[in-house]
């Protein structure tokens, strides 16, 4: 009978109480089971096979009785069927040497019929077009505050230093004279964009702005020797010895003859340092062909062949330096710092110094333009000076187009490092760096190609090789010191450099001819299929001594374009504010300012290699060089430009929000006017 609810509960745990009992036994069992020992296996015992061989055959004894008869050799001269002059074209006449074969075992051998011609198919692998397009591009925005002294409101925001830095890259476009093309975007246009870039080349004159330095030379005057900053010189300059010292290796502690002690202190270096400037900007690019060359070329258009260098270096160095006590509305003209060119005798209106440090000047800042274009002889030699005769046979290989060899190379760096610095020295030593920002592209090619006997060109003959290279620098720095005392230490505001080093070098030199009638005929027997050539122009003496003449044929043009530009434009107006009370020891201040000392570098070459060679031309021919260098320096006040800041050109910095303090962009609170007394167009050299 069925149990009631509560009889169901306790019977049911008694099910389960009685169920986990069972399973505890079957563990024990299951353990016990477990530990038991196995027994150990006991192996059969070997298989035994005995194995019996029975054979009828057995080696004997070494017995050498073989009866072979070899036959005997005897040479006879094959006999040719054939005349000579029936012979098709590439036919070799063969002599060979037959044995008089005598019955090899009693068997007679077949007859061999004497070998007459053999005709020989020669391939020989066309050209190949090359295109390679690079683009290098750098954008830094290093706008650093350092405020823990209160100044008040004596700075200004950096963005304010935009517009002048603006109008000197559109200065450096105004003196560039080489445009470098954009990409071509289809393969029959770049012979007509490289024509028309060497013809406006070759048409160019130097701008006429106010406060530049040009020099342009074309032709022989461009070829002639190195020419630095518009000099011919005979060595070039050093780049490691042009360096601002700031990028000097330090030189090794002196050691103490204690080797407990170590290196000895060294008490000429400053034990506070302060770094705003000391930025690289590096451009290099390196091409090296050796594409497509030959002794003998046949242009039945037009030749042309143009190198060109053009260099620009523009700056701006606006550097001032005054007490906080002095007033800042009458210091513009006589607080100014500008490299070593200033007159420390000179005196304000009060007749306090100019500057309240005059004993620390800044080595000046300079600009190199560094350019040579050169070309060399690159005869090849006969492998066998006494044969003399002309070639026997020909191979010709055709390309239906054009043969294109195109390396264009764009690099920019642009860097903004507009430091704002509010400070004061404590402890023993402190290094406090807001620059050094190092920014580079590179790039280099090394194009290895083809060579060829002969080859003849249905269309034009191009050959332009152009180096475009600028530099933009805006150097304004304003230090100002407070607390009362003079400053005693260290500043260097200057020592930029700004180098542009330049080489176009051509291996192999091209001698031009007017085109003859032998060739201009064979010229149009090739473009009709054909595949041999006339005696008459197998008769030059470049080709004596080759036996198999390679011959290639283009039915467009052969087009060699290589380009370089490259550009690197920084903004480095710093503002640094320094309290000197702080600064004073027994021995004066050890303090070390640096707000310059940056280096602006581009360094490029093209080397097309090649060997000796003569060119029939059917067209014009037209073969030029030119170099261009430009140089520009501004001393005027950036903050008084206030243009438009939009640019053609790519060069457009763009800041980043919320990088300077909220006090510093209210332009209702600082005025340009409250640090610099602007004239009426100090911008007028830029503008002109």
């Amino acid at each position: 009978m069925p149990l009631d609810d509560k009889s169901e509960i306790i019977a049911h745990f008694i099910g389960i109480f009685d169920q986990s009992i069972e399973a505890a036994r079957q563990r024990i069992d299951y353990d016990a089971f477990r530990a038991r020992p196995t027994g150990e296996n006991d192996p059969n015992g070997l298989l035994e096979v005995t194995v019996n061989v029975n054979s009828p055959y057995a080696m004997g004894d070494y017995a050498p009785g073989l009866d072979v008869q070899l036959p005997q050799f005897q040479e006879k001269e094959a006999i040719i069927p054939y005349a000579v002059r029936d012979l098709p074209p590439g036919a070799i006449i063969a002599t060979l040497q037959l044995p008089d074969l005598l019955p090899f075992y009693g068997q007679p051998l077949p007859a061999i019929e004497p070998l007459a011609t053999i005709n020989t198919t020669f391939i020989l692998p066309p050209p190949s077009s090359m295109a390679s397009v690079i683009i290098q591009q750098n954008y830094l925005s290093d706008n650093d505050i350092i405020d823990n002294v209160d100044f008040g409101d004596v700075f200004v925001s950096p963005d304010r230093f935009q517009p002048a830095l603006d109008e000197l890259v559109r200065t450096a476009d105004a003196l560039q004279l080489a445009d470098i093309p954009g990409r071509p975007g289809e393969e029959g246009t770049i012979a007509e964009i490289a024509k028309a870039s060497a013809t406006k080349l070759a048409n160019a004159q130097a701008p006429q702005i106010e406060g530049a330095t040009t020099f342009l030379a074309h032709g022989a005057g461009a070829t002639a020797s190195l020419v630095v900053n518009g000099q011919a010189q005979e060595d070039a300059p050093v780049l490691k010895d042009a360096m601002p010292a700031a990028f000097d290796p330090k030189p090794e502690p002196e050691m103490s003859p204690d080797p407990e002690v170590g290196a000895l202190p060294d008490n000429s270096e400053p034990v506070h340092i302060l770094s705003t400037g000391t930025n690289i900007l590096l451009n290099e690019a390196s091409i090296t062909s050796f594409w497509l060359d030959t002794k003998v070329i046949v242009a039945v258009g037009d030749s042309v062949a143009f190198n060109a260098i053009t260099q620009v270096n523009v700056r701006n160095e606006f550097d001032q330096n005054f007490g906080h006590n002095h007033d800042h509305s009458h210091d513009h003209g006589h607080g100014s710092h500008h490299g070593s060119d200033r007159d420390d005798d000179d005196q304000d209106d009060d007749g306090d110094d100019d500057d309240a440090y005059n004993q620390a000047q800044s080595p000046i800042s300079i600009s190199w333009n560094v350019a040579s274009i050169s070309s060399s002889g690159n005869a090849t030699s006969r492998t066998d000076e006494d044969d003399d005769a002309a070639p026997s046979r020909i191979v010709v290989t055709r390309i239906e187009g054009n043969v294109i060899l195109l390396n264009h190379i764009e690099q920019f760096n642009m860097v903004s490092d507009h430091d704002i610095t509010s400070i004061t020295f404590s402890g023993n030593e402190s290094v406090i760096t807001t620059g050094d920002n190092v920014v580079f592209n590179a790039s280099f090619l090394y194009e290895l190609g083809f060579q060829y006997d002969l080859i003849f060109i249905g269309g034009n003959m191009i050959d332009v090789s152009v180096i475009r290279q600028t530099n933009v620098l805006l150097d304004a720095d304003n230090f100002m010191y407070g607390g009362g005392d003079d400053f005693d230490g260290m500043v260097n505001m200057a020592e930029n450099m700004l180098w542009n080093s330049a080489t176009i070098k051509e291996i192999g030199e091209d001698r031009r001819e007017e085109l003859e009638d032998d060739y201009k005929d064979a010229a149009k027997m090739l473009k009709q299929g054909a595949e041999s050539l006339s005696n008459t122009v197998l008769s030059n003496e470049a080709f004596e001594g080759i036996d198999l003449l390679r011959v290639l044929y283009i039915a467009g043009d052969y087009v060699k374009w290589q380009t370089i530009s490259q550009t690197n434009v920084l903004g480095d107006a710093d503002q640094v504010a320094i309290m000197t009370q702080t600064l004073q020891s027994a021995e004066g201040a050890n303090v070390q300012v640096a707000t310059g000392s940056n280096a602006l570098m581009n360094i490029a070459s093209i080397t097309d290699g090649g060997i000796d060679s003569t060119v029939y031309v059917g067209g014009d021919e037209y073969s030029d060089a030119l170099l261009y260098q430009a140089d520009f320096i501004s001393t005027d006040n950036p903050l008084s430009y206030t243009g438009p800041t939009t640019l053609a050109s790519e060069a457009v910095l763009f800041l980043a929000d919320g990088m300077i303090k909220d006090g510093y962009d209210d332009d209702d609170d600082m005025d340009a006017h409250d640090l610099y007394e602007t004239s009426v167009d100090v911008m007028e050299t830029v503008l002109a």
